[in-house]
């Protein structure tokens, strides 16, 4: 993803910005990432904010 276009990058970061200010995301991750699995879970929850917000 850090290697995207600009315009692909703007997207990305939009799109994901919505999903992390649902009270329900990181419930979401958490049952995509493997049901009580919190290490993914929270790898997955920084990274994406480190995307997001370098």
């Amino acid at each position: 993803m850090k290697n995207a276009e600009t315009e692909l990058k703007q997207y990305l970061k939009s799109s994901f910005q919505i999903l992390i200010n649902n009270q329900h995301f990181e419930e979401w991750v958490d049952a995509h990432a493997g049901y009580n699995v919190n290490p993914a879970t929270q790898y997955i929850l920084e990274r994406l904010e480190e995307f997001i917000n370098p």
